[in-house]
């Protein structure tokens, strides 16, 4: 929870965590009925519930369908969405550090435990203080893939508008398929997603990374002088765009960027606590490997980054007592 002062009164106000609509039905019906039976006893109960992190109405919560791969010669283009929000970090932590358990997999969504953490980077491309930059590389717990981290910031003193277009362009010759990470439920992954959790847009000091699991073609279909995919924003900034070509071959993961380990590591411990098909060989050791491996790449500054990976790894002791 943030609390933010309003300058022209004094006065504060208090920002509360994106929460999923039915996270928040559940929970009405939940304390509707604490005060049905005990109206004396009501505030107390809240009380104990929320210290005590009872939530195991979420349990009861389908968890929604994870992205497919999409052939790259059907549907070259991805939509790439630029804003999530935060809400299931905060409910999977709720349930390691409170209940000592892992959470239910419909609480889980990836693209918010990604998206609790604010990512930075230099490079890229930059348009009056908005900024896209792309990493391409390896994928740690598979050959036949890459990963293709996507990366928003607004440093600007404006809103990056929910309806500006953010779109991923791949080649069919070097793409074979691919995958959004993350943003679940979707019936079609190639409609708008960008009125999602914040129709508000990226507010300034705001940023969004987007993860794609990435299928290679054959390496005789490769060529190290043809542009792979490219990624550009329209939004709106004088009629001009930011793009961002990918021309090579994936990176090595050993020489990934703090940025895409740290987000690979929270998209891969979201792809278990879900036990997404998408995981292919994927297991919570893999998972507590890159963690360590982001953790040593943070800065002792980035308190939030490195509280997120440590949640990552006191989370692991949790997945041997569930499959006990």
């Amino acid at each position: 929870m943030g609390v933010a002062l309003d300058a022209p009164t004094g006065e504060f106000s208090v920002t509360l965590p994106e929460v999923p609509r039915e996270f928040i039905e559940e929970e009405y019906l939940a304390l509707k009925a604490l005060w049905d039976e005990n109206p004396d006893g009501f505030a107390e109960q809240v009380e104990s519930a929320t210290e005590k992190a009872q939530l195991s109405l979420l349990s009861h919560i389908a968890p929604m369908a994870d992205n497919p791969f999409i052939s790259a010669e059907a549907k070259p283009e991805s939509i790439v969405p630029i804003v999530s929000g935060t809400a299931s970090y905060h409910v999977v932590e709720r349930f390691i550090r409170g209940e000592m358990k892992l959470p239910p997999r419909g609480s889980v969504r990836i693209e918010e435990l990604i998206n609790h953490l604010s990512y930075s980077d230099n490079g890229g491309a930059n348009i009056e203080g908005v900024k896209l930059s792309v990493e391409f590389a390896s994928c740690p717990w598979d050959d036949e893939l890459a990963l293709m981290g996507v990366l928003l910031q607004n440093d600007s003193d404006g809103v990056v508008a929910s309806e500006a277009d953010v779109i991923l362009t791949v080649d069919p010759d070097l793409v074979k398929s691919y995958r959004l990470i993350g943003y679940a439920g979707r019936e079609d992954p190639e409609v708008a997603v960008n009125n999602g959790p914040s129709t508000d847009g990226l507010s300034s000091g705001r940023s969004n990374y987007v993860l794609y699991q990435i299928r290679p073609q054959d390496e005789e279909r490769r060529g190290t002088q043809k542009i792979m995919a490219r990624v550009s924003l329209r939004a709106g900034l004088a009629a001009e765009e930011l793009v961002v070509p990918v021309t090579r071959l994936p990176r090595e993961w050993a020489l990934a960027s703090s940025n895409l380990k740290t987000a690979v590591a929270l998209s891969s411990w979201g792809m278990v606590l879900r036990q997404s098909p998408f995981g292919g060989p994927l297991t919570h050791f893999d998972v507590g490997r890159m963690a360590r491996e982001a953790l040593e790449g943070v800065d002792v500054t980035e308190l939030k980054k490195r509280e997120a990976l440590q949640l990552i790894l006191d989370s692991l002791p949790l997945f041997e007592i569930d499959a006990g």
